[in-house]
């Protein structure tokens, strides 16, 4: 019997041309199952810290005035450098931010990473280590 070279040859090819296939089609899920962990931790990373930021400056700022289970928004002024707070519904647009803390006037035609924060007052005590704070911050998506 005799043997067909070229169709062996080609059998070949097609079988390592399928297995390379394989094999590309593995590294690209890798890598992109990477970035996706990247980009989750990025976030996560960013919201703890604007988080603990905002509970930070929220100890350090006069919240007396506001009232029990009140959502209000925190401004920061970098003119006259100091936080402002602000509450109602009047105020929505001081509620995004981005990650280093500035406030977003336009968000539709801000081009980076926008966050909305929202924080609301628990739990009201004349002493500032006894309020209760729940401090809201996602990431918006447009």
């Amino acid at each position: 019997m005799r043997k067909n070279i070229k169709a062996e040859s080609l059998a070949w090819v097609l079988v390592s041309i399928l297995l390379l296939g394989f094999i590309s089609l593995g590294l690209y899920e890798l890598i992109f199952y990477s970035n996706q962990v990247n980009d989750t931790f990025e976030d996560n990373s960013n919201i703890l810290l604007l988080k603990n930021n905002t509970l930070n400056v929220l100890y350090k700022i006069n919240t007396n005035n506001i009232l029990e289970w009140e959502d209000f928004y925190i401004y920061k002024d970098n003119i006259a450098k100091e936080f402002r707070i602000y509450t109602g519904s009047t105020n929505l647009n001081y509620m995004y931010i981005d990650k280093y803390w500035e406030n977003i006037d336009d968000i539709s035609t801000y081009n980076q990473e926008i966050y909305k924060r929202i924080v609301n007052l628990k739990k009201y005590d004349s002493t500032i280590k006894n309020k209760a704070f729940e401090i809201n911050i996602k990431r918006y998506y447009k």
